[in-house]
């Protein structure tokens, strides 16, 4: 079976939901400022080449994390989401079953890791990791020659680093995590009647943490964290004893946005007005900031 090269890090299943009525959105790169904002297929954004692919010494290519695990748990996902977005929409909560939950739960956290600035903010934890694993097993018996060979190479310890943090995407959420997760309810916020720039936007690191400075552990019930699922349906864990839903204000869409916009290197939304609209508000923050 032949290796897919184009390995989407935001799914396919999710960007349709932010698309203008002809299924485009319009799309800005902080990497390329000079191209302005872009009108793009969701087919040709939020993706890298190889990303999920583990590369073998030999040369061998494994996508197993992007074809098996990744591929069934957006398929396993999309009826959840599309009940969520519909079922809001409609003006109701979610209501999942145990075995939906249970899905969702699953697929934020991983949508939490899997993109690339978050795999590139744990690279150095990851390395720290992979030399206490050789100081432990250093302690027990010398190390073969093809072991000392990777240790003292450094494209080979480059290479395990990445395969390992490919791996870690399927590692399942901790029993702490989950329980945490499990013991908060659903809260759907929706923006009942949308406009071209009062839509919520995607990014590349599309899941937002808000909270206090010293209160920031996801048990504390002041601890939102939002992942947007449409243009106008965002959906964050919440305290309590029933699934919620709320309407989405001008502050709240702007709060959402605000964060997504600045832990994003790519973001995109339904309008180009939309983008725009960020932008601008972006540059009169930092004018502010300048001047003070």
């Amino acid at each position: 079976m032949s290796v897919p090269k184009d390995q989407h890090y935001i799914p396919r299943m999710l960007l349709k939901r932010f698309t203008d009525e002809e299924g485009n959105l319009y799309a800005y790169d902080k990497s390329h400022p000079s191209r302005g904002i872009r009108k793009r297929a969701p087919k040709n954004l939020f993706f890298k080449r190889h990303l999920y692919t583990q590369m073998e010494e030999d040369g061998t290519r494994d996508a197993s994390v992007e074809t098996e695990f990744l591929s069934r748990l957006e398929s396993d996902a999309s009826p959840v989401i599309e009940k969520i977005v519909s079922t809001a929409r409609r003006g109701g909560p979610p209501s999942l079953l145990p075995a939906e939950r249970d899905i969702w739960v699953a697929f934020l956290y991983v949508q939490f890791k899997r993109v690339p600035e978050m795999r590139e903010k744990h690279k150095e934890e990851i390395f720290q990791e992979i030399r206490r694993e050789i100081d432990f097993i250093g302690h027990f018996r010398p190390f073969a020659d093809h072991e000392l060979s990777v240790l003292h190479d450094e494209e080979k310890m480059e290479r395990l680093w990445r395969n390992i943090s490919i791996q870690s995407v399927q590692k399942p959420l901790s029993k702490e995590g989950v329980e945490i997760f499990l013991e908060k309810r659903i809260g759907v916020a929706v923006i009942r009647k949308p406009k071209p720039k009062r839509g919520v936007i995607i990014g590349s690191n599309p899941v937002v943490k808000m909270s206090h400075p010293e209160r920031s552990h996801l048990a504390d019930p002041t601890v939102e964290l939002w992942l947007p699922l449409a243009r106008d349906v965002a959906v964050s864990p919440c305290p309590g004893e029933i699934d919620k839903i709320v309407s989405l204000n001008d502050r709240h869409i702007r709060a959402i946005n605000r964060s997504v916009f600045e832990q994003s290197t790519v973001i995109a939304g339904c309008s180009r007005d939309l983008i725009e609209s960020l932008l601008a508000e972006e540059t009169r923050n930092f004018r502010a900031t300048g001047e003070k």
